[in-house]
């Protein structure tokens, strides 16, 4: 088995402050934290558990962070941001719970 562990780490946003219809742009940090190269998968964006669809990620070297972007119109109120690496489970990883990120 690889260890080889992913994680989307980080997802900011602009704008910041979006108002109702603004098209907000997504920015999700996915990190290999293990120590070997992690193989191709994809990143899965949800907001409020709706999917808005993925993105492939190549393989990924250790220690390496890829960025992969999506976009959203923005409704009014508060909402769930959430992106998931390798959510099909295609890298053998030492640690499978660590390949979520919510904002």
């Amino acid at each position: 088995k690889q260890y080889t562990p992913r994680w989307a780490s980080e997802i900011t946003w602009v704008p910041e402050e979006p108002l109702e219809g603004n098209t907000i742009f997504f920015t999700v940090a996915i990190k290999n934290r293990g120590s070997g190269q992690a193989g191709s998968s994809r990143v899965y964006f949800y907001v409020d558990g709706s999917s808005k669809g993925y993105q492939s990620v190549q393989e990924v070297v250790a220690g390496a962070t890829v960025i992969k972007t999506f976009t959203w119109i923005a409704r009014a109120g508060p909402h769930d941001i959430r992106a998931v690496a390798d959510a099909e489970g295609s890298v053998a990883e030492s640690d499978e719970t660590n390949n979520e990120n919510n904002n």
